[in-house]
C-alpha cells in the first residue's frame, strides 16, 4: 500500500478549473495504474470541499480519509500559462490542507506499514502543518520508505523545513532549479552533480530523481548516475502536473523494484503524455492503458 499525505485543491485556469494538488495528482495516477493507495488530505466544509469528496469517491478513494475543516476553506490555486504552457501559481493561503492532522485514521494506516509514504513541501508552509507532518514521520515504521516531492512554490517553504524533510527522506524528486536552491541553502557548490552527491551522502538518500523537462529525468544513487533521455515532442497543452506524473511512475518503479533505466523511460513517456492534456489529470482513463500494459511487461 502507498500512503499519500498532502493537498487536494482546485487549480483555477483562465478559462476552466481542474481538481489538482501535487499530492492528489500523484495518488490519482498511481490508483489509476492499479496500485493500492490511501490518500489523506483536508478540505473545507464548503461547496468546493463537498465537490472534491464526491469526485474522490467516484475515483475509488475513501472519502472518510479526507478531513473536514469547519474554519478554513478548501484550497485553490490560480494558474496562468505563458506561451510555452509553463505555469505561474498564485496559491491561496490559510486553507484546509494547511492543517492536516495526524488523526486516528492516519495512525491506523501507518500501522499497516505502507511500502511508501509520500509527502511534499506545500502542506508544511505553516508551523502547524510542518509539526503535524513531523508527528506522522516519527510514527511510521522503519519498514516504510519515504518519498519527498520537493515542489517548491514561492513563499511556501523555508530552509529549516527543507532540511527537516531531507532528513526524513529515502527518495527525493526535484528539478534542476530546486536542487541548485537546496545547494545554496546548505552553502554547497552550484554544480548539480556535486549537490546531488552531497544530498545522498549527507542524508543517506537511496535515490535522487531529478526532472529536467524536455531533457527527461536522471536517477542518482550512491552507486550510479543514470541519465534520462530527451522526451519526444508531442502535442503540448501545458506542463501543469508533468512532474507529478513523472513522480508517480518513479514511485511505481521503486515499489516494483524496476531497473532505473526502465523506470526513467516509462516516467518520461508518461509525463510527456500528461503535457498533452489540459491541466494535471487526463479527462479519461485511456492514457493509463499504455502505462498499465508496460507495467505488466516488466
Amino acid at each position: 500500500m502507498i500512503l499519500v499525505i498532502g493537498e487536494v485543491l482546485f487549480d483555477v485556469f483562465p478559462d476552466y478549473r481542474r481538481l489538482g494538488g501535487a499530492a492528489y495528482n500523484f495518488a490519482f495516477h498511481l490508483k489509476k495504474m492499479g496500485f493500492p493507495v490511501r490518500f489523506i488530505s483536508r478540505v473545507g466544509n464548503d461547496t468546493a470541499g463537498h465537490e472534491i469528496l464526491d469526485r474522490l469517491t467516484a475515483h475509488g478513494f475513501d472519502p472518510h480519509e479526507i478531513q473536514i475543516d469547519s474554519d478554513r476553506p478548501t484550497g485553490t490555486v490560480k494558474i496562468s500559462l505563458d506561451a510555452a504552457g509553463v505555469p505561474t501559481f498564485d496559491i491561496v493561503s490559510n486553507v484546509a490542507y494547511d492543517c492536516i492532522e495526524p488523526s486516528d485514521r492516519v495512525k491506523r494506516a501507518l500501522d499497516l506499514r505502507p511500502r511508501l509514504l509520500y509527502f511534499g513541501s506545500l502542506i508544511q508552509r505553516t508551523p502547524e502543518g510542518q509539526n503535524n507532518l513531523r508527528k506522522v514521520l516519527r510514527e511510521k515504521s522503519s519498514a516504510t520508505k519515504t518519498f519527498y516531492d520537493v515542489n517548491f512554490r514561492p513563499g511556501c517553504y523555508s530552509r529549516e523545513q527543507v532540511m527537516s524533510s531531507l532528513t526524513a527522506s529515502d527518495y527525493i524528486k526535484l528539478n534542476d532549479d530546486e536542487v541548485v536552491e537546496i545547494g545554496a541553502m546548505a552553502g554547497q557548490s552550484s554544480d548539480i552533480k556535486t549537490i546531488v552527491a552531497w544530498l545522498i551522502q549527507q542524508f543517506s538518500i537511496d535515490a535522487v530523481i531529478l526532472t529536467r523537462g524536455e531533457s527527461g529525468g536522471d536517477w542518482f544513487s550512491a552507486k550510479a548516475h543514470i541519465p534520462g533521455q530527451p522526451v519526444a515532442a508531442g502535442q503540448l497543452k501545458d506542463t501543469v502536473g508533468a512532474g507529478d506524473a513523472f513522480a508517480a511512475v518513479a514511485a511505481a518503479g521503486i515499489i516494483q523494484r524496476w531497473d532505473p533505466v526502465k523506470t526513467l523511460s516509462l516516467a518520461n513517456g508518461f509525463a510527456a503524455r500528461i503535457c498533452g492534456v489540459e491541466g494535471a489529470l487526463p479527462p479519461t482513463d485511456a492514457v493509463y492503458a499504455a502505462i498499465k500494459e508496460m507495467i505488466k511487461i516488466i
